[in-house]
């Protein structure tokens, strides 16, 4: 690069062209191939990282066994899958629990740690997932059985053989109860009686509730001879008995991720049209939307904005009971005993007494906390509007920047797709990280079970500070690969701004940029991020995960507190303020980061100075940070719930009415589809979102950079106008009178 541009200006020569040399000279962004590595000492630790978080993962893959996590173990210790000296396990790779309730019950202590995942149970290894079936008992018995192989060769066998009393699925090769449950209703007749119809009682006549003489009607017996009937409706659940709450948790948890898991792989290209064809269908059109009616997205979103202070007050003012405390006391109390028995219509009118709760006034003693809250949202209401009609110049700017950032995500569509990479390579690393967590454990897991709840009493520290270090690398790399989009992004509009000559100025393009264009820029400015800024996305992510791991800290630290201790009010006030801060004060830095990223490329420089950059950036223009990201965060909200719900109700309609299995899909598993692609549409619509919200701050960073170095050479004809050099007091750049004298051209 650069060399287009000397013999550009030298071809002219005069006064003229040494005017031109001289100001691009000094009005020029970075040239690429002049730019150097930042933070390569944050590059050099976060590589060192890396090989000692490698060479972990090679020793749990050494002395760990993973076929004990994908496979299981049973009650001696086998791996079930595999061969041994005694007993051949190699047709029976799934491992069974016959004795749940009893293995619970022999270890209290397990749950009572908190650490109930570490329970060890009584595992036989089959061939497949056992099922209740009554009638294949064999002699002797009611139910099936499963003999137990280690019977007469493993002291520790308990039984020669299992009874299967409950339906079981496969979960990672684990027989897991499933839990089930059954729903059914019956219509009886209870007046006249049965003896006066001459009908049969109900077996259930007197019993549940169910008055005697209560007859079922049928066609010897029509409804026609019935004065007043029931619908007597009840459920049977059948579950593993003897289990505590976490276990039927996770039993039905189980249950329902294998039934989804089933849903999903029957239909999963279904799925993925509604999920992601439908999803980025949706976006594309709000960003058209965006471009079409700026000012009327901007000016809605502070209304909104606006409404929710002026509604949260009021809101405060009612609880607090200093409006309309009298008349909703006597709403609440009108509709306080009505029942689905007593009056027809109630659903509405138990509505409005929910309704009339929710607004009654709290408590004497909690008013004044309600009205205290009320008065601080009528401030900041009033400092809203303030700050509203002093911003207008703010908020047109702000208009400008949504429509050019909707027009340049819409040129580089390949900046909405992206994303879905960089979250399928956090999923990879959340999947590695989980796999070796799982791992880890086994290089200390051996012998049989009651060795195994023994050994599992004195846990050793170095599993702990292993899986501490996984846990980190996890965190770091996470937050890594974040930081690696949203400075990607950044370059990106750096292209579309400075460089690109489809959309630069033509008075303002410089030939030196003629060997940067490309058709593919996200592609190639990834190389240019990953080639120079490495070292800084890594300072950047390493600030990120020490707040991340201050927080899981902390929240350990309290969840242990309130656990051994006493319901204490003001522990967990405490637990909750703590964890707010904290949430807020990553939140901070998180902003903060993603506009130190754009101008460590954009300027070439390291994280530290970019910081500071964008801190300037605020004391300098704070109406300008503070009127883009309220809108921003407004807008993104919108359209992170729009899509999401536009694109499951589709779904809905589809599997519930179209699909050709819809008339056989149960209520429950009607809303199982939809609801997987409601999920998908919501990661990528909050990955679409977010890059949508840095290019709007990339922009805003790159307009200013602009004004205030370039004396707004590369401003866009519709933006001159609102972006006058502030410098200048609004004064036009001086690149429009170069343009005007027709010193500067291409």
């Amino acid at each position: 690069m650069g060399k287009g541009l000397g013999s550009g200006l030298r071809a002219r020569g005069g006064g003229a062209a040494h005017e031109k040399e001289q100001f691009l000279q000094d009005n020029n962004p970075k040239d690429l191939d002049a730019r150097k590595c930042t933070d390569v000492f944050c590059l050099l630790i976060f590589g060192i990282f890396w090989m000692v978080l490698i060479a972990i993962w090679s020793i749990i893959l050494n002395l760990g066994d993973e076929r004990k996590v994908f496979y299981g173990i049973d009650y001696e210790g086998n791996v079930c899958g595999t061969e041994t000296s005694r007993v051949n396990l190699s047709t029976s790779p799934k491992i069974w629990y016959p004795r749940i309730a009893q293995d619970v019950a022999a270890q209290p202590e397990t749950f009572a740690s908190g650490f109930w995942w570490d329970i060890d149970l009584y595992g036989v290894c089959v061939e497949e997932c056992p099922k209740f079936d009554p009638e294949s008992g064999v002699p002797g018995t009611a139910v099936k059985v499963i003999p137990d192989y280690g019977w007469g060769v493993y002291p520790d066998a308990k039984a020669p053989m299992w009874p299967v009393l409950l339906n079981t699925f496969d979960v990672a090769n684990r027989c897991v109860p499933t839990k089930e449950k059954t729903s059914r209703s019956l219509v009886l007749c209870t007046m006249p009686i049965c003896t006066m119809v001459h009908a049969p009682c109900s077996p259930l006549s007197g019993s549940l509730g169910i008055p005697e003489g209560a007859w079922e009607m049928t066609k010897e017996h029509p409804a026609s001879l019935c004065g007043r009937e029931i619908n007597f409706a009840y459920s049977v659940d059948i579950e593993q008995p003897g289990s505590t709450e976490y276990l039927e948790w996770m039993f039905y948890a189980l249950t329902k991720f294998g039934e989804t898991c089933n849903a999903i792989a029957d239909n999963w290209g279904t799925l993925l049209g509604f999920g992601v064809g439908l999803t980025l269908l949706l976006n594309f059109s709000w960003l058209v939307i965006f471009y079409c009616f700026a000012r009327v997205a901007v000016w809605l979103s502070i209304f909104v904005m606006g409404l929710a202070l002026a509604l949260g007050a009021i809101f405060c003012f009612v609880k607090a009971g200093l409006i309309g405390r009298a008349s909703l006391a006597v709403q609440a109390a009108s509709y306080h005993n009505l029942t689905m028995s007593h009056a027809p219509g109630i659903a509405e009118w138990d509505t409005v007494s929910r309704a009339g709760q929710f607004l009654a006034p709290v408590e004497e003693d909690q008013a004044g906390a309600m009205a205290a809250a009320a008065l601080v949202l009528l401030l900041l209401l009033l400092i809203f509007s303030i700050l509203i009609c002093c911003s207008c110049e703010a908020i047109e700017k702000c208009v400008l920047l949504i429509q050019m950032a909707s027009l340049t995500l819409g040129r580089t569509s390949g900046l909405a797709i992206m994303p879905l990479f960089i979250v399928a390579l956090q999923l990879l690393l959340l999947g590695a990280t989980l796999f070796f967590l799982a791992v880890l454990p086994t290089v200390d897991i051996a012998g049989t079970m009651e060795e195994r709840i023994a050994f599992s009493s004195t846990s050793e520290w170095h599993i702990w500070v292993a899986g501490a270090y996984l846990v980190t690398g996890a965190a770091w790399t996470y937050a890594f690969f974040t930081a690696v989009t949203l400075m990607t992004v950044a370059a990106c509009v750096f292209y579309f701004y400075f460089v690109d000559k489809k959309s630069v100025p033509a008075a303002a393009y410089m030939e030196q940029y003629d060997d940067n264009q490309t058709d593919y820029p996200v592609v190639k400015h990834l190389g240019w991020v990953l080639r120079y800024h490495v070292g800084t996305l890594a300072f950047g992510s390493a600030v990120v995960t020490i707040c991340v791991l201050i927080q899981m800290a902390t929240s350990a630290i309290f969840t242990y507190l309130e656990k051994n201790s006493a319901s204490n009010p003001f522990l967990k006030m405490i637990s909750c303020c703590i964890s707010c801060c904290l949430e807020c004060f990553k939140r901070s830095i998180e902003f903060v980061n993603s506009y130190a990223y754009i101008y460590c490329f954009v300027e070439n420089v390291g994280f530290c100075e970019g910081s500071l950059k964008t801190f300037n950036l605020m004391l300098k223009y704070p109406a300008q940070v503070a009127i883009n990201t309220s809108v921003q965060r407004v807008l993104s909200t919108l359209l992170t719930l729009s899509t999401p719900l536009a694109c499951s109700l589709v779904a809905f309609s589809y599997f519930d009415f179209l699909a050709a299995d819809a008339p056989a899909r149960t209520s429950e598993g009607s809303y199982l589809l939809p609801l997987a692609v409601f999920v998908i549409a919501l990661f990528m619509t909050l990955a679409f979102a977010g890059v949508w919200e840095q290019v709007v701050q990339s922009l805003t960073v790159c307009v200013i950079h602009d004004v205030e170095s370039f004396n707004g050479r590369f401003l866009r004809k519709e933006m001159v106008e609102a972006f006058g050099n502030p410098a200048k007091g609004g004064e036009l750049p001086s690149s429009s009178r170069l343009y005007e004298k027709g010193t500067i051209n291409p």
